[in-house]
């Protein structure tokens, strides 16, 4: 059964919703982080529904002392404590946020991950004062809990409004390596990625809106494009893995490994076709470079076994006429007069005579 697009945009916007812009994080800065191992731990059996991290400051450095338990969402919450009678001095906010990107560095997170996560942190976070020598872990626990609660309902709104499915359909289509596009049953594009509008040299994916691959292409590959797509929209069978010829108007041949497949919509009508495409002109002429080789080796050993074959014929022939004196490795040519005496021998060597 074929999955319309209109059901695939929320779950593209869930997997980058997740990545990019999570929801909620509750953070645990403490001088000594032992009092809180339990509570972390609990929260990690429970499946708690917040990321939870552990970090110890000690004056302005940072150490961190439990691997994060990565779980849903993002909306900072801090509490910081001491294992200390006095009640700490609360960390300045540079200093929660460097210990926070620090600590996603040192998780390998990309960059741009981070840097989101960092300024979602310093608009956002929340401040919880924990006394760490005073109260249980499961009072940590609660408090940690509360907070990221009270974190959750205030953004709520704001998250989904962030993850909104066409906002990050948009965000895909603009980042994508790929090209990606979308097409009417005539061909026209309906939507298409950045990559698709710079390899078709127009400034932007929406000047393609309308035109076809008539509009940009050589008449030949235009029209060997639109045979395989009227054939995936009459027969529903999508089009994987093949290795397309493409052929620009100024004659340049370039290669794409294509793959294309019917376009649905919510009633299950075929009204189009997506396709995805990957640049593949690079491995095309490698492989094209491998195929030359490989006949040049054949074509190599061939003339190779043609020559030891003629070698071999002239070396019996040799070793018959007596100019050898064996086979093998220890043959030797025989002295001039050694041949004459070895030709006189065999004329002089009767001939037995046949039987009747």
């Amino acid at each position: 059964m074929k999955t319309p697009i209109n059901s695939l945009i929320p779950a593209i916007g869930r997997l980058f919703g997740e990545r990019l812009l999570p929801k909620q994080t509750i953070v645990g800065i403490f001088d000594n982080a032992r009092y809180l191992d339990k509570a972390v731990e609990r929260l990690a059996r429970a499946r708690f529904e917040h990321t939870v991290y552990n970090e110890a400051i000690v004056g302005e450095e940072a150490i961190n002392v439990r691997p994060p338990v990565f779980a849903s969402g993002f909306a900072p919450a801090v509490a910081w404590g001491s294992s200390e009678g006095a009640v700490p001095s609360k960390p300045s906010q540079d200093t929660i946020v460097r210990v926070f990107k620090a600590h996603l560095a040192h998780w390998h997170l990309p960059n741009k991950v981070i840097e989101a996560y960092a300024s979602t942190f310093s608009q956002n976070g929340e401040f919880v004062l924990v006394r760490t020598d005073a109260v249980q872990a499961e009072q940590v626990m609660e408090i940690l809990r509360e907070c990221g609660a009270r974190q959750a309902d205030r953004h709520d709104n704001s998250a989904s409004k962030e993850l909104d499915p066409n906002v990050i359909f948009d965000f895909l289509l603009e980042n994508t390596p790929d090209q990606v596009y979308f097409k009417d049953r005539r061909g026209r594009f309906l939507r298409a990625s950045r990559a698709v509008a710079e390899l078709l040299g127009a400034s932007s994916a929406k000047d393609l809106i309308g035109k076809s691959d008539f509009d940009f292409w050589s008449m030949e590959t235009a029209r060997e494009t639109a045979a395989d797509e009227q054939r995936i929209m009459k027969t529903r069978e999508p089009l994987v893995g093949k290795i397309e010829r493409l052929v620009h108007p100024d004659g340049r041949i370039s290669w794409d490994y294509t793959t294309k497949m019917p376009l649905l919509d919510t009633r299950g009508e075929v009204i189009g076709i997506c396709g995805i495409n990957k640049d593949f002109t690079a491995m095309k002429c490698m492989q094209d470079a491998l195929e030359e080789e490989r006949d040049r080796l054949k074509a190599t050993i061939a003339e190779l076994e043609s020559k030891n074959a003629l070698l071999q014929a002239d070396l019996q022939l040799a070793r018959d006429i007596g100019v050898l004196t064996a086979s093998g490795p220890e043959a030797t040519l025989m002295h001039r007069g050694d041949r004459e005496q070895a030709a006189t021998d065999r004329r002089a060597t009767p001939v037995p005579d046949s039987e009747p």
